[in-house]
């Protein structure tokens, strides 16, 4: 099953839906990211631009993760198609916010994660990577790990000057060859 779930994922990616507010899930997270919710049990995690109906949220809540959802589009409100997909069960994990100006205090995530999301919406203007990088940074504890898929960003923001900012901020930063930037804050 999981196998004919991610195909359908990947179709749905290459149709544009899944960058495009299509849900992600548990599998995508985990072919992305590598990122197993059984290894996030007991954290507090960020998840970063997390779709209409928070799938993945519900599916870390079941297995004991405590998962916050970012997204700009929460502060438009509920459409009747958000209500029917489950969005008012989640209201007080879902916060209506944007990356560069997160509204969460200082060491507060043990993990955080961003799939097809930033840095896919930002203009390709260096400030707004420095200030999103800054509030990843900011709002992960010591010790903590951010994955952001896909790594590449926005084609018209040279990738030297990503990978710059990127170590400027945190001296753990690993870019692999797949697009997946991990920062780790010690």
């Amino acid at each position: 099953m999981e196998g004919m779930e991610l195909n359908q994922s990947r179709r749905n990616h290459e149709q544009g839906s899944f960058a495009f507010g299509g849900e992600r899930n548990e599998i995508m997270y985990k072919h992305y990211l590598g990122i197993d919710l059984d290894s996030l049990k007991g954290k507090t995690v960020l998840n970063i631009g997390g779709g209409p109906t928070g799938k993945f949220e519900k599916e870390a809540r079941k297995k004991g993760v405590n998962m916050i959802s970012i997204s700009p589009d929460y502060k438009w409100g509920v459409s009747d198609t958000m209500k029917k997909q489950g969005f008012l069960e989640n209201q007080t994990t879902q916060v209506a916010a944007r990356v560069q100006e997160l509204p969460f205090p200082d060491e507060t995530f043990d993990c955080e994660l961003a799939l097809y999301s930033v840095p896919m919406y930002l203009p390709p203007i260096e400030e707004e990577y420095i200030k999103y990088l800054k509030e990843i940074t900011r709002t992960l504890k010591h010790g903590g790990t951010a994955y952001i898929y896909p790594g590449h960003f926005n084609s018209e923001l040279k990738p030297e000057a990503v990978r710059r900012i990127l170590k400027s901020l945190s001296p753990e930063v690993t870019y692999s060859g797949t697009g997946l930037v991990a920062i780790n804050r010690k």
